[in-house]
């Protein structure tokens, strides 16, 4: 869902978003619009359908209206050891 505030204290009804990470569940994100590219730019925390936020994985994402969102194929960080 979007929501957007003048001023962090009032906010507008949400409206819902198109952004999928196919066989993911997306859980966690932080987004900000970049000006020098007119978009806004997020890091999206997913983890694999069917199992649990134990396998987050972070991905990129940017967005020409805050609505419809272009994910990256492949997170740009995965779970697993050092």
């Amino acid at each position: 869902m979007l929501r957007r505030s003048p001023n962090g204290l009032a906010w507008d009804f949400p409206s819902p978003v198109r952004l999928e990470i196919p066989r993911y569940v997306a859980w966690h994100l932080d987004v900000q619009y970049v000006a020098a590219k007119h978009e806004y730019w997020a890091l999206v925390a997913a983890y694999p359908d069917g199992s649990n936020c134990s396998y987050t994985a972070v991905f990129f994402g940017r967005s020409d209206d805050g609505i419809t969102w272009r994910m990256s194929p492949s997170p740009l960080l995965a779970p697993g050891g050092l």
